[in-house]
């Protein structure tokens, strides 16, 4: 018992002379430039050991007296040392500002791999899509996008990478739609609905060209496109883009379902928020999209009826019976047009939350949400394909209101030794609510 006595006592006392021995150095980093704070500067004080900093770009190292080399690195910026002796006891403060790499600024993706790299030491064909690229182009959707990256072509709204299929509807996908990391595929039909993307608030869009159904399941045979959405620098932000045009007269003019006066008109409006308020980021974005559409209705009243394998219409713009040969057919029916042209309307909102704790330093949390909803008429036939060439068939027309949103509550955490631990999750509700009995919706 007087051996153990003793021993607990010494352990205890050169415990105390170790941590009296020891100095702490500590400091925030920053962009140089911009005085933002940098998250994940890796401190290095010898191979292996050292720190990172945190959310809020502040660090803090315990060492021993005597003299060393700090190293702070950070992707796409300079390598900065510094020379120090510490004395036991001493506490150090060290705020250091980093410069941008000027030759070249690496960019970082987290698709490859789920964690974030630079897209050099990617190994997989890989493209990223910067804002930049958006709203040069005029782009009203994140379809148009990714219809710009090599190898990638969208057909009928699908995602086709170097010719492997996106999907097919109601048996699921081969690329993956993601944004922030989470699928927002609908859980019907397995397709995505490019109107319901949020491009107006973008930081970068990530094409991973080739299988990655390791990573991310079957529903990635073909490739993974991960939207990025933003968070605010220091400075706050705040843009507005606004386009219209019209449509003009077609080639064929009695073809035409308007006059030279009533061209039918495409507008979209978006805007874009950002800053942090205290501990909290905040981003806001929205846009409102119309087009009125150069389809026009059906014909006002016709009646359709079989006569062995043709069709026979009457009415409307066919005075005289019109027949169409060898089309079959297995009703008959009488249709009353809805005079309505193929149109689209839609608008949508969003909202990213983020909140950064001042007494738990490395954690922060928050809410990112979309909210779109949308009225829309469209058609996949032709009366015919002359004077009708710009009117629906009797009866194809279907009319869509369409409610569709996802909300994302998340939380990480980066702890002192640079592990990143993260919990996110999302809740994504779509709803399309059709004229033509073919109304569906999914969670």
């Amino acid at each position: 018992m007087r051996a153990i006595l003793i021993s607990t006592v010494v352990t205890i006392f050169f415990s105390s002379v170790v941590i009296a021995q020891n100095g702490t150095i500590k400091g925030k980093i920053t962009d140089a430039i911009s005085k933002e704070p940098l998250p994940g500067v890796n401190i290095f004080h010898g191979p292996g050991q050292g720190t990172v900093s945190d959310i809020d770009g502040n660090y803090e190292l315990s060492l021993g007296a005597g003299n060393y080399t700090i190293i702070y690195k950070f992707i796409g910026f300079q390598i900065q040392e510094r020379i120090i002796e510490i004395k036991a006891g001493e506490t150090l403060v060290m705020d250091i500002g980093l410069e941008e790499e000027i030759k070249k600024l690496k960019t970082v993706v987290v698709s490859a791999g789920k964690f974030e790299q630079p897209i050099e030491e990617v190994t997989m064909s890989m493209d990223v899509l910067r804002p930049d690229l958006v709203d040069n182009k005029g782009l009203t959707n994140v379809q148009g996008a990714v219809d710009q990256t090599p190898g990638v072509t969208v057909v009928d709204s699908e995602p086709q990478v170097r010719g492997g299929s996106g999907y097919s509807f109601g048996a699921g996908s081969r690329v993956m739609i993601m944004v922030d990391d989470m699928p927002v595929l609908s859980g019907d039909a397995g397709r995505p609905k490019w109107a319901f993307l949020p491009i107006e608030n973008l930081e970068q869009i990530e094409v991973l060209k080739g299988a990655s159904s390791v990573l991310y399941g079957s529903a990635a045979l073909s490739g993974v496109i991960n939207i990025r959405t933003a968070y605010p620098k220091d400075k706050p932000k705040t843009k507005i883009n606004f386009q219209t045009g019209v449509t003009d007269m077609p080639q064929t003019r009695y073809a035409a379902i308007y006059q030279e006066g009533d061209l039918p008109i495409t507008s979209n409006i978006s805007f874009f928020h950002s800053r942090k308020i205290g501990n909290l980021d905040l981003v806001l974005g929205g846009n409102v999209y119309g087009d009125q559409g150069f389809i026009g209705p059906e014909p006002e009243e016709v009646t359709v009826r079989r006569s062995g394998n043709n069709i026979i219409l009457n009415g409307g713009l066919f005075q005289e019976p019109q027949v169409i040969s060898g089309t079959g057919g297995d009703t008959t029916y009488e249709h009353t047009s809805t005079n309505l042209r193929n149109f689209s309307r839609r608008g949508r909102v969003n909202v990213n939350l983020r909140y950064r704790p001042k007494n738990i330093k490395g954690l922060n949390y928050g809410l990112n949400t979309n909210w779109f909803m949308s009225d829309g008429a469209g058609s996949l036939l032709s009366l015919d394909v002359d004077s009708g060439l710009y009117r629906n068939y009797p009866g194809s027309q279907s009319i869509t209101h369409a409610r569709t949103f996802n909300i994302d509550p998340f939380i990480n955490y980066f702890s002192k030794n640079g592990m990143k631990h993260s919990a996110r999750s999302r809740w994504y509700r779509n709803i399309n609510d059709n004229n033509n009995n073919q109304s569906n919706s999914s969670d």
